[in-house]
C-alpha cells in the first residue's frame, strides 16, 4: 500500500512526463511557423449540451452532445452516452461513439482507447491502424508521436514502429 507521499510523488512524475511531452509537441507543431489547419467549426455549450458554431458564430450543429472538442482535419470529437466518436461539420456521425478516450486528429490519425485501458491510433474511418498497446499516446507531429509504455516515453512513427524506444521518464 502506498503512503500519501508516495502517491503524490507518483502523480507528480506522471504529470511532469505529460507536460514534457506536451511541450515537445507544442514546439514541433509551431516549428517553422507550421500549425495545424484551423477548424471550420467550434464547440459551444448551451443548456448543458454541446453543439457547434461556424467561424461566424452561426449554430451549425444544435447542442445535443454530452461533450464536444475542437475540430481538426474536418472532424470533431463528441461524447454520446459516455463514449467518444467524431462528427463532421454537418453533424453527421462519421466515426461511431465507441471509444473510452480519444485525441484530436493530427496527420490523419488520432490516439484512441477502448475498454482495454491502452491506446492505439485510429484512421478517419475509425479503424485501428496502430493497435492498442500504449499506456498513453499523444498527437502526431512531423510523422512521430510520443507514447508511454511501462512509465517510459518514446516515439512511434505512423506505421506503428517504435523509432525511439521508450526510455525517458
Amino acid at each position: 500500500m502506498q503512503t500519501n507521499a508516495e502517491l503524490v510523488i507518483f502523480v507528480m512524475k506522471k504529470l511532469f512526463a505529460f507536460l514534457i511531452c506536451l511541450t515537445f509537441i507544442s514546439f514541433a507543431i509551431t516549428a517553422n511557423g507550421q500549425r495545424r489547419k484551423s477548424s471550420d467549426f467550434f464547440p459551444i455549450l448551451s443548456k448543458g449540451k454541446w453543439g457547434f458554431v461556424n467561424k461566424f458564430g452561426k449554430v451549425i450543429i444544435e447542442p445535443q452532445f454530452e461533450g464536444a472538442w475542437n475540430a481538426t482535419e474536418g472532424l470533431a470529437c463528441v461524447r454520446i452516452e459516455g463514449k467518444h466518436g467524431y462528427v463532421d461539420a454537418s453533424g453527421k456521425l462519421m466515426i461511431p461513439a465507441q471509444f473510452e478516450s480519444v485525441n484530436e486528429f493530427s496527420e490523419g490519425l488520432a490516439a484512441a482507447g477502448t475498454t482495454t485501458g491502452k491506446y492505439g491510433y485510429i484512421d478517419k474511418s475509425g479503424r485501428f491502424v496502430i493497435a492498442e498497446q500504449f499506456d498513453f499516446a499523444v498527437d502526431f507531429s512531423e510523422g512521430l508521436a510520443a507514447v508511454e509504455i511501462n512509465d517510459k516515453w518514446g516515439f512511434v512513427d505512423k506505421s506503428g514502429t517504435l523509432v525511439v524506444k521508450p526510455q525517458f521518464d
